[in-house]
């Protein structure tokens, strides 16, 4: 079962914790690790095993993947495993990203009407849209009948 109190309180510890430049290569290098543990099943079977201590855990995972991911990546893994909290590894990745695309404001806007607008039409509605809920100018928009 889920605890979706615990994967919150992570997600959003970790976006407060890091600054803007390094939030992204942090997302990477954990989208990364867990790329590697679906790749390496017996990795896996090492972070959720209860035959092998805690502290051998972390040293293996300090050892391995300690020169691969930034400082940030390699204490948010550690912390998971320290605190018997793996299982929600993935979880809590997703709601990261979740998170992180929430946070910006540009959006992808898809408007489908019963009849061809005229640019200057287009963009009224899309003006009216933008201030209505706090779109980004960075914002994909795409007209269709």
């Amino acid at each position: 079962m889920k605890d979706t109190r615990k994967i919150n309180k992570y997600a959003h510890s970790l976006i407060n914790i890091s600054n803007s430049n390094n939030i992204n290569e942090t997302v990477n290098s954990l989208i990364s690790f867990k790329n590697i543990l679906k790749r390496f099943p017996d990795l896996r079977y090492l972070l959720f095993t209860k035959k092998v201590s805690t502290n051998n855990k972390l040293k293996s995972i300090k050892n391995i993947f300690g020169n691969f991911f930034n400082d940030l990546s390699m204490e948010f893994i550690l912390l998971l495993i320290s605190n018997n909290d793996f299982s929600i590894y993935n979880d809590t990745l997703t709601k990261i990203i979740i998170l992180m695309e929430s946070d910006t404001k540009a959006r992808k806007i898809k408007i489908t009407s019963h009849k061809e607008y005229s640019s200057d039409d287009q963009s009224e509605i899309l003006l009216a849209l933008k201030n209505k809920f706090n779109f980004d100018d960075s914002s994909e928009t795409k007209f269709s009948v």
